[in-house]
């Protein structure tokens, strides 16, 4: 039965490394090679129902690329409120290739952070799975 339960750790942990993987690539890739332009937030959506005030919000942006088309985007990484107030007029980066691709220009808007603890949480359950794996035959 206990293998059954470190599965599921390993699942977690792989899942958990390749989303935060994902996220903070994305993140580093924008830092490093996106165009910068100013745009607005337009609407915060609560990612889950429940306690508003330690919610956290997906924030959609509206801005207008350098061949002067207008986007409007909803950002994958979660913000605090306090980070990008409805109306607020921000910086924008975009992927100039897939201008959908855009984040805040801020540490937290970023993700590169959230993405790199989500990744590494995923490690520490992929190696507490292992060391459990190649324990449990010896336990009692």
């Amino acid at each position: 039965m206990s293998y059954v339960y470190l599965g599921i750790v390993l699942l977690l942990g792989v899942a958990g490394a390749v989303v935060g993987r994902r996220q903070a690539r994305g993140g580093l890739r924008l830092l490093a090679g996106g165009i910068r332009v100013l745009g607005t937030v337009t609407d915060l959506t609560m990612a889950s129902a429940g306690n508003t005030r330690n919610a956290n919000y997906y924030v959609t942006l509206r801005f207008d690329s350098q061949d002067g088309r207008t986007w409007e985007t909803r950002s994958p990484v979660l913000m605090r409120p306090e980070d990008a107030e409805l109306g607020a007029v921000i910086t924008v980066v975009y992927d100039q290739s897939d201008p959908h691709h855009a984040r805040i220009d801020s540490k937290p808007g970023l993700g590169i952070g959230t993405g790199l603890l989500v990744q590494w949480i995923g490690v520490a359950l992929i190696v507490i799975a292992v060391l459990g794996g190649l324990v449990a035959p010896y336990l009692p």
